[in-house]
């Protein structure tokens, strides 16, 4: 599994192209899922092509926000039935 920035355009490109290339031009013995495949990389390429044009490719909020996360709410169960064993 790969961490793609789908804030980074360039980013997104190459994995198109990465996955149409796998499709049809590479071996695909290295292919973790090549017993599965049926070529699912070409598909997988279209749909991340079509969401990047149309951009809605979904994203991080990578802007911080100004309000800060609610506290946890305090523990006010009883310390349960575990115990330190050292």
């Amino acid at each position: 599994m790969y961490f793609i920035p789908l804030t980074q355009p360039e980013s997104v490109e190459l994995v198109i192209h990465a996955l149409r290339a796998a499709g049809g031009n590479m071996d695909c013995r290295s292919c973790p899922v090549r017993k599965a495949c049926e070529k699912q990389c070409l598909t997988i390429a279209d749909a991340v092509e079509r969401m990047f044009q149309s951009q809605t490719l979904p994203t991080i909020d990578v802007e911080p926000s100004d309000t800060p996360p609610p506290a946890p709410a305090a523990n006010t169960k009883s310390p349960g039935r575990l115990r330190v064993v050292k």
